[in-house]
């Protein structure tokens, strides 16, 4: 906590101590819940002995190339200090540092950042507020408004503008939006300032940047008390009346402030202030207007910190409320306190976002726990506050926070920035620090395997392939249950003898939460269709009338897609090809005819065989051709006439045989 804040706290709970004597009725702590999964942590040395204090963390694509800037601000050894990064889901990588002084080129504190096209030439511009040492005269403190520029590689000032009213100026909120309907984005800066007795006022700025020129539009600064200030400032047309209203908190004397104004372009109006205390004193320290409950109408939200009484002492106590407006009054929804132990909390930031992925917007609240920092995620149904996570971290700061889709994920993201230092005595190394949350949840990943398939293939290598429906730490598969096998993503799965399997994919989120796939079952084949018993009938003397007919015995244990008989004949006249399909006759044997062909044709034939997930063969490939010739027909005359004459050739024969031995 800085000197500025300590000494209001101090002054604050010193004159209560001497002012009252009543005590708090005790209030029902608000119960922890759940703890944040924390994706990543950065932290940059600033420096030994070093000071730094990051007040404002910042979201969004500010050089237009897809990837989300996360933008911090600070004051490092008195220093304004700008980081500019992106994360990659795993990896925070730093882009750029920018420090600086102030015109007098002294001390320089940040207090907020924002980014929004607020010329209208389609670039973001980075917005920063804050405060600059003058030390002339009597003068203590500028107020300082810069806007840059980042393309990537290079960040450029396009227009710094300081200014004091009264001796001293402090800016510690930025927001832009178009509040007065006329297409051009306003830039609205809210903090305090001296008035002319020396007594801090809360003053609120309207600021038109075209490119090239600062404009002031409005400027309004009150008190009431003895001391006020605009700690937040934030725009919505949170009474449904289509005109965007500008929100501010902060505190007028020891009450907690809320305020709504309307710039209309030429006058800047204020519509109503609400003060409250809780026991004594208050401030609304963060602002920011959305539609916490679905109903369409917007609520205010408001985190600050409020002082009870434990025992003699007065500590303060973070504070988070809800408010509706709807033009003419204003109504508390809720209010929750806490932890009313004794135990000094505060809440610096809110800010909306649905982070736990239900389609409502919660509140992020971040702030101080006592020891370090504490951030918490809260829901609002309509008419109570319901703590959803608390994430207390012990010696760190993080005063602010911010939600955003920052990795493109899909899944909005909580960042914390703030401080830390080493672990061991003497501390002196300071770092700044950044961290990266997501809200935890119990459903496991979705994970549908593409291939293999409930099929028999005929490769023994088969790709594996699957869809996951979210990020994760860890992927697995198992094949017919053995071990797990460690993954990264698709890959082919090792060489599978023939045989049926199972195999079903594992995958494990971020959050812890183990998936499992659909069980896919499936048959590796890599084996060609057995072919034996080729007959051929008639087997030899083929005449010229005969129909040859071809049977084959085919087996395969996943079943025969087809068996073709392929034949080449040729004659005197030519040679052709032909294709035969064969059906199957009975069990394994498959028939085909070769039709009746002339005398002298020569035919050769083969078979060929595919099962059913495409593995074929042909009786060639393993060494066996068939072949036949159809030979010449003789009628029947000519052969009776050769039976004679070889009969009585036969008979004269004997005959001279017997007349010579007589």
């Amino acid at each position: 906590m800085t000197k500025l804040r300590k000494a209001l706290s101090v002054a604050v709970v010193a004159f209560l101590m001497l002012s009252s004597t009543f005590a708090l009725t005790p209030l029902e702590a608000v119960a922890s819940s759940d703890s944040l999964f924390l994706e990543c942590e950065q932290e940059w040395s600033v420096g030994e002995s070093a000071s730094i204090e990051v007040w404002s963390v910042f979201a969004a694509d500010v050089d237009n190339d897809s990837v989300v800037e996360i933008l911090t601000c600070a004051e490092v050894n008195q220093s304004g200090g700008l980081r500019i990064c992106s994360y990659n889901g795993s990896t925070v990588m730093l882009e750029h540092v920018e420090l600086w002084l102030g015109e007098e080129n002294v001390s320089t504190r940040l207090w907020s950042v924002f980014a929004a096209d607020v010329d209208g030439d389609g670039v973001v511009e980075i917005i920063t507020g804050g405060e600059a040492w003058n030390g002339q005269g009597s003068v203590y403190y500028n107020g300082q408004l810069r806007i840059w520029n980042w393309n990537g590689s290079v960040l450029t000032l396009e227009h710094g503008e300081e200014w004091h009213t009264g001796n001293n100026t402090h800016t510690y909120s930025v927001f832009a939006d178009d509040v007065d309907g006329d297409g051009e984005v306003e830039i609205m800066t809210g903090g305090d300032a001296y008035d002319a007795g020396n007594n801090y006022v809360g003053e609120l700025r309207v600021w038109c940047w075209n490119g090239s020129a600062l404009t002031l539009e409005a400027s309004e600064i009150w008190r009431t008390g003895n001391y006020a200030a605009v700690w937040s400032v934030s725009a919505e047309d949170v009474d449904g009346d289509s005109v965007t209203e500008i929100i501010t908190s902060g505190n007028d004397g020891l009450d907690a402030q809320l305020r709504i104004w309307n710039w209309n372009g030429t006058a800047l109006a204020l519509e109503h202030s609400e003060e409250w205390t809780y026991t004594w004193t208050g401030r609304a320290l963060s602002t920011f207007a959305s539609d916490l409950d679905g109903d369409g109408n917007i609520e205010i939200i408001t985190g600050g910190e409020v002082h009870a009484q434990f025992g003699s002492s007065w500590v303060g106590n973070g504070q988070l409320r809800v408010w509706n407006w709807n033009g003419s009054a204003i109504t508390l929804a809720d209010s929750v306190e806490w932890p009313l132990n004794g135990t000094y909390a505060y809440v610096w930031t809110v800010r909306p976002g649905d982070v736990d992925r239900d389609g409502a917007t919660e509140i992020l609240s971040a702030g101080s726990g006592g020891s370090g920092a504490q951030l918490r995620v809260w829901s609002f149904n309509g008419s109570a506050l319901t703590l959803d996570a608390n994430q207390d971290s012990a010696d760190d700061w993080a005063d602010t926070v911010f939600a955003f889709d920052v990795d493109g994920d899909g899944t909005t993201e909580i960042l914390s920035a703030g401080y830390t230092w080493e672990s061991e005595f003497p501390y002196t190394y300071i770092y700044e620090q950044l961290k990266i949350w997501s809200f935890p949840e119990s459903t496991p990943p979705t994970i549908i395997i593409v291939s293999p398939e409930n099929k028999t293939y005929s490769a023994s290598t088969v790709p594996l392939t699957f869809n996951v429906d979210e990020p994760t730490v860890w992927i697995g598969y198992s094949l017919d249950g053995q071990m797990n096998e460690t993954i990264t993503g698709n890959i082919t799965l090792p060489a599978l003898p023939d045989d049926t399997y199972n195999i079903d994919v594992y995958a494990n989120d971020t959050y812890g939460n183990m998936g499992k796939s659909s069980t896919v079952y499936f048959t590796v084949d890599t084996t060609e269709p057995n072919i034996t018993n080729v007959f051929q009938d008639p087997p030899s003397n083929v005449l010229p009338d005969d129909v040859v007919r071809i049977n084959v015995t085919v087996r395969d244990a996943g079943g025969i897609n087809r068996v073709l008989l392929n034949y080449t004949y040729a004659n005197s006249t030519g040679s052709w090809k032909s294709i035969a399909n064969m059906t199957r006759l009975t069990g394994d044997i498959w028939n085909a005819t070769i039709p009746a062909l002339q005398y002298g044709t020569n035919v050769t034939y083969t078979i060929f065989a595919e099962d059913n997930v495409g593995n074929a063969i042909t009786t060639e490939q393993l060494g066996y051709k068939y072949e036949y010739q159809v030979v010449p027909e003789f009628s029947t005359f000519p052969i009776l006439m050769a039976f004679i004459v070889t009969t009585l050739l036969l008979a004269i024969i004997s005959r001279k045989k017997r007349t010579f031995s007589a």
